[in-house]
Order: structure tokens, then sequence, then C-alpha cells
């Protein structure tokens, strides 16, 4: 529970306010062709990323999906939006994979 008016800002940096605007963004970006909106999921996603780096059997992969991001906002700018949407893809199955272990707790 936040306490005071400051504590606001980690729960929305880390947590699923981030997440779901990043994964708004990611599909917006592909979908319209728009390669900044990639970046800036991307700048979203790696603070998460970092936090979920930490699960010892998956942790590697998390570490890929803010690359990956990036990769498809540059495959947009070449004008490659099927290939795009496989670099969003994992991000999509990745924090999937977390929002499905979260609510299993």
């Amino acid at each position: 529970m936040i306490n005071s008016m400051g504590d606001w800002w980690p729960a929305a940096l880390f947590g699923w306010p981030a997440i779901m605007l990043a994964i708004g963004l990611s599909i917006a970006g592909v979908y319209r062709k728009i390669p900044w909106l990639l970046v800036v999921a991307a700048i979203l996603t790696a603070p998460i990323s970092f936090y979920v780096a930490g699960s010892p059997k998956y942790g590697w992969l998390a570490l890929l999906m803010a690359p990956m991001l990036i990769v498809g906002a540059v495959l947009i700018k070449y004008r490659r939006p099927r290939i795009a949407w496989y670099c969003v893809a994992p991000f999509v199955a990745v924090t999937g994979w977390l929002a499905i272990l979260v609510a299993g707790q």
C-alpha cells in the first residue's frame, strides 16, 4: 500500500501500469508503424526486465525484452513490420508469464 504522496513513482515505474503502457505502446508502434513508440516502450521495459532477470530459471529471457523492442523499432524504420511483430511477441509472452505467476500467488 502506498503510504505517502512521494511513494507512488516506484509502483508506477516498476509495476503493472508501466507494463500495460509498454505493451500498448509496443503494439501501437508496430501496428501504426511509429518506431519511437517502441523506443519508449523499451525504456519503460528496462526496469521491469532487470527485476524479472532475477528469476533463476528464465531470467536471461527478461534481459532480451528491451533490446528486442529496439530491434523492432529499427525494423519498423526499415519497413519490415512483419518481422517487428516477432520482436514484440517475446515481450508480450514474458509479461504474460509474469502475470500468470503473480495471479497464481
